[in-house]
């Protein structure tokens, strides 16, 4: 049965193949994405705006490695401190205007702007003032940014930043048009973008993207469109597969129902899911109190929810030390510190809310430490979920105890995760402020590879051994594409794969098939 329905879909592929296929077809879960880069988080958002945003840098699909992209080269300065970036010529938005060095200028000082609350606006600390700036703490003009002229913008840093040229690969840092750059209602707006791809139609089902014909390498793009319908029916979806209307599931399949094992794309990515205290109330930010809780829990069982079960923050990463996490309870130890801390068996600990995303795993884990704190503690424990993507919003109130996220790496390097539990990161949702960590982590940068390794894991223990982050484990990225029939799309520890590589793949028959 099996082979006749392989050699059906070969049939479909080929026949689809006398006709130039111009639109490929992807499907994500539904999100709530504005397309204003100022404001995002999710990395269904990093992956559509791979479509319509570039900055100075991109990814490379495959390695990840900076590549050029508005910025056609740049240098360095010697002492490492100054990074002078070259336009290429004739950049223009989708609307046929110029691109210009000002407009990167002036995009990256609206995002850093105070009061702005960008999600990313603390990664251009790094630049000399730029933290300053973005705290109300000094001017513009004294933020290490220069229009130097219309194609040369240099880049001044308090420090050595060996992972800068990672960062500016985020589609946070692409220029924003003049005319839009203050919208505040990018749901109305009509979007100019500078991206390989523009917005053609957008609704609450679906995203219609058509190819930039002003975007400076266009003629490397071959896909004319890119059609993303958001569908939360795993079945119906896995069945459109099947039958080859759809292209790309990034999220929501049945893998029961799919009959193209080779679609099946399983490999590392850099992720980590993780439980993490709210440091708003004053109880939670001593590290003993979180570190008693912590070691009552029944780690072995939390974990197992988990595909790649972990007890660090950090995934996998060649050459990065390796670091102990709490990985099993002790009841005894974990009383005694109560007790130091003058809340023996629990008494008068506020009460502790957990609030995890809308999934069953997540409830269940919520659930299994209510019990085991409840039983160990004379403390009131409640659990609240909340729909995504209300969920990450939530995250910024003082009303919880614990939250939970799985965060993917936004470049890879270690920073990507240790950064946003520095006391200045516009990440920090947890209030976390630790002199020692923020030390360590701001001193990583003036050191050698090997060394800024080692501090930069030295900072993440002392996440670990406060029980400021309790990992759960890693996940693997899975993606249902077929890779026989599609050309451009490459696995990778980010799971993010830029549109404009993508390509049909022309003359490919399955063995065995006419």
């Amino acid at each position: 049965m099996k082979k006749i329905l392989l050699f059906i879909y070969a049939l479909l592929i080929v026949s689809a193949g006398l006709f130039a296929k111009d639109t490929f077809t992807a499907v994500f879960s539904e999100i709530d994405a504005d397309f204003n880069p100022h404001h995002t988080f999710t990395s269904t958002e990093a992956q559509l705006y791979t479509a319509v945003f570039e900055g100075l840098l991109s990814y490379h699909p495959q390695t990840l490695e900076p590549l050029p992209a508005a910025a056609e080269r740049w240098e360095v300065s010697e002492d490492g401190l100054t990074y002078t970036f070259f336009l290429r010529r004739n950049l223009k938005y989708s609307n046929g205007d110029p691109i210009t060095s000002e407009h990167f200028r002036d995009s990256w000082l609206k995002l850093m702007s105070p009061g702005i609350g960008s999600e990313y606006g603390s990664l251009l600390d790094i630049i000399k003032n730029g933290e300053k700036y973005r705290k109300g703490r000094a001017s513009s003009t004294s933020v290490g940014i220069r229009a130097v002229s219309e194609r040369v913008l240099t880049i001044t840093l308090e420090n050595k930043a060996p992972h800068l040229l990672k960062v500016l690969c985020h589609h946070s840092f692409a220029p924003i048009h003049p005319g839009q750059l203050w919208e505040n209602n990018w749901n109305q707006a009509d979007i100019v973008v500078n991206g390989p791809y523009r917005i053609e139609e957008r609704t609450e089902g679906y995203l219609k993207f058509v190819k930039n014909e002003n975007y400076w390498d266009s003629e490397n793009v071959e896909v004319e469109n890119i059609l993303i319908e958001f569908r939360n029916d795993s079945l119906e979806n896995t069945l459109l597969f099947n039958r080859d209307k759809i292209d790309w599931l990034a999220d929501r399949f049945d893998l029961n129902t799919l009959n193209i094992d080779e679609a099946i794309v399983l490999n590392p990515l850099f992720s980590t899911t993780y439980l993490f205290f709210s440091n708003r109330n004053k109880v939670w930010q001593r590290e003993n109190v979180r570190r008693a809780l912590a070691l009552l829990l029944p780690w072995e069982d939390l974990r197992s929810t988990q595909m790649m079960p972990g007890a660090t923050l950090i995934p996998s990463i060649p050459y990065y030390p390796t670091v102990d996490g709490i990985k099993t309870g002790d009841t005894e130890l974990a009383l005694s510190l109560l007790k130091e801390e003058g809340f023996e068996n629990g008494q008068d600990l506020p009460p502790i809310t957990i609030k995890v995303p809308e999934s069953d795993s997540m409830i269940m884990i919520g659930e299994l430490m209510k019990e085991y704190w409840e039983k160990n503690l004379d403390v009131e424990v409640s659990v609240e979920s909340e729909t995504y993507p209300l969920y990450f919003d939530s995250l910024k109130r003082d009303d919880y105890t614990i939250g939970s996220l799985t965060w993917i790496g936004d470049y890879a390097d270690p920073m990507t995760f240790l950064e946003m539990w520095l006391n200045s990161s516009s990440l920090n949702d947890a209030a976390y402020n630790n002199k020692a960590y923020n030390d360590k982590l701001n001193s990583s940068s003036i050191s050698d590879f090997n060394e800024r390794y080692q501090i930069m894991s030295e900072a993440e223990s002392i996440l670990l051994d406060s029980a400021q982050v309790m990992p759960l484990g890693h996940s693997p990225a899975l993606n249902i594409i077929d890779m026989r029939f599609i050309d451009g799309w490459y696995p990778n520890v980010l799971d993010i794969h830029p549109f404009k590589y993508i390509k049909f793949k022309a003359g490919f028959h399955i063995p065995g098939t006419v």
